[in-house]
């Protein structure tokens, strides 16, 4: 018994008429050419209009098609998409056969960051209106995207003075070589003169580098820099401590689509849980929403924040902890109904240090009570600022739960 034979090179083969009988009805190539043809690109930010002069250029809406198809099948490269459209059946009917040179992918990218982000918004509005996205829940998470920005590019304030006095020091041992070596003639197997003038030429570049970025920090009041992409900060990655983006991406219940994302250059989770909430109601266009996070956003003050705004944050809680328990010295002032009703954050924790809760956070899973100070010698409810332990406290309990 032989092997399975295939076709004959040489044999004519019938083909279809048409390219779009390769390409089947519930293809999703379909899908993002009805999208992209259906947004209003110019109020986005592209370039609605063509050139009234000059070589004609590709359409953005093409363009986009392709950098979507792209994203949809974890192809990242510019030459990597060039080479698909030359090539794949899909990219053919999407992009009726044209064949974008890499560069002109790469600079569509570049030149229409901002204008691709109002395209994720518009997709995720489209979705909500298609019923396709929870109005209840979010799950918020951060990821540490690697910086364009190379190692030695990165500057740390405590470490670049080391740095640059250990380059200082060799500049000095080099040019004490270069003396003798005039001096007497070179031993075998030493560094040349030639050498060492090329090895003090790095070495002075490298002083000019560390003394500048030295200066940057200085001005800006930052401890580490990053000079080829500033924005970035130094991170703690998997790969260690590199140059990197801390990428904050909210995804909803139901069908886990992406609703709200954003690059930060926060080195940590800390502070970001409720700008992560907010980003997702505006999304979905909901007033309250509950927020799910992991341990590293367990921060009291952003929870705290959240609650106000008649939010549910979810977060991991602290060791032996059943509830947090957020502390104001106790005031006689005079509560209003009005201002149980408001929206201002300030006069909420007016209202909450009264003894009242506002109605925002009138919720079975909120409870405040006024209880004693401890003994002295407690710092439990001690005023950081001022030192004083107060007579009276509000003791306010959310629980802590995940």
């Amino acid at each position: 018994m032989g092997y399975i034979q295939g076709a004959d090179r040489n044999q004519i083969v019938l083909l279809a008429d048409t390219l779009d009988d390769y390409v089947s009805a519930d293809n999703e190539v379909r899908a993002i050419d009805v999208f992209i043809d259906s947004l209003d690109i110019g109020t986005m930010g592209f370039k609605a209009e063509p050139a009234k002069e000059g070589r004609p250029g590709y359409d953005p809406r093409d363009m986009l098609k392709l950098y979507m198809y792209g994203y949809l099948n974890h192809i990242r490269s510019s030459r990597r998409l060039q080479k698909e459209a030359g090539r794949n059946v899909e990219l053919m009917w999407l992009l009726k056969k044209i064949v974008p040179d890499f560069r002109c992918i790469a600079d569509f990218r570049k030149d229409n960051a901002k204008a691709i982000r109002e395209v994720f918004k518009a997709f995720v509005k489209l979705c909500n209106k298609a019923g396709l996205l929870s109005h209840e829940s979010v799950v918020i998470d951060g990821s540490k995207f690697r910086a364009v920005n190379a190692d030695n590019k990165s500057y740390v304030s405590s470490n670049a003075k080391k740095v640059l006095l250990d380059v200082e020091e060799k500049i000095n041992r080099y040019m004490k070589e270069l003396d003798e070596i005039d001096d007497a003639e070179s031993k075998q197997g030493a560094l040349t003169k030639e050498d060492i003038a090329g090895v003090l030429d790095y070495l002075e570049r490298r002083k000019i580098q560390l003394t500048e970025a030295l200066e940057q920090m200085e001005n800006s009041g930052e401890n580490h820099i990053c000079t080829t992409d500033p924005e970035s900060r130094l991170m703690k990655t998997r790969d260690g401590i590199r140059p990197s983006f801390n990428v904050q991406t909210a995804v909803e219940s139901d069908n886990h689509l992406i609703v709200h994302y954003d690059v930060t250059s926060e080195c940590t989770d800390w502070n970001l849980l409720e700008d992560g909430i907010n980003g997702s109601k505006a999304a979905l266009g909901v007033e309250n929403l509950e927020g799910i996070a992991d341990r590293g956003y367990s921060n009291d003050k952003e929870i705290l924040q959240c609650l106000l705004n008649g939010d549910t944050p979810t977060t991991h809680p602290n060791k032996g902890e059943k509830s947090r328990l957020f502390r104001f010295k106790k005031t006689d002032a005079e509560v209003t109904e009005e201002m149980l009703s408001s929206k201002d954050k300030d006069t909420l924790l007016k209202c909450i240090s009264a003894g009242v809760l506002p109605e925002v956070l009138h919720r079975d899973d909120v409870e405040l009570e006024v209880v004693k100070r401890r003994e002295k010698g407690s710092g439990l409810y001690l005023d950081k600022e001022t030192g004083e332990l107060p007579d009276l406290c509000i003791s306010f309990a959310y629980p802590a739960r995940l």
